[in-house]
């Protein structure tokens, strides 16, 4: 009898039941597992078919992810409503959900929505939220004794809107 040796795990069997395969004696169970590394590199790599498990891991992650966002946007709600956004008995202010954050068509006094956005400004360059009330009064008084000003003058109105927009852009970048 000829015994040979499979190059792959060294067990020795008869030629017969050994195949040649790349100048390679294999066993039939290392030729099994060989076919089946490969077909599973065909369908994970080649055709991009992924195992239900690793995409089970994959959605806990991001699952894991999208409640530690919540969570602290959240947290920035609360600090949010706790600081009492305060302008003519208006309260807290929400920051987000808000779908317009331009100030929009300027009349001849300032809107809730240009006081939030001015709220949003002072506060994101580090003002607190008590020092920003105060200012943003001081600017609606401004812009209130202005537009007297403007209407005492008797201008038109295009002329009286595109001035008090001028002027309120200008206390905008001072703030």
């Amino acid at each position: 009898m000829n015994l040979k040796k499979c190059n792959t795990c060294g067990k020795e069997d008869k030629q017969k039941s050994l195949k040649k395969i790349n100048r390679e004696l294999r066993c039939r169970t290392c030729d099994s597992k060989k076919r089946k590394e490969h077909r599973e590199f065909l369908k994970r790599e080649v055709c991009g078919i992924r195992k239900i498990s690793d995409l089970k891991k994959e959605w806990a992650e991001k699952r894991k992810l999208k409640e530690a966002i919540s969570k602290r946007r959240k947290k920035e709600l609360k600090e949010i409503k706790e600081s009492k956004f305060d302008i003519k008995g208006y309260k807290a202010v929400r920051v987000f959900g808000r779908k317009s954050n331009k100030v929009a068509n300027l009349s001849l006094y300032i809107t809730r929505n240009e006081k939030d956005v001015l709220y949003r400004i002072l506060v994101n360059k580090g003002y607190s939220p008590k020092e920003v009330n105060n200012h943003i009064k001081g600017i609606s008084v401004k812009m209130i004794e202005h537009s007297k000003k403007l209407n005492k003058e008797k201008r038109k109105k295009e002329d009286i809107n595109i001035v008090f927009k001028e002027e309120f852009a200008k206390l905008i970048d001072r703030s």
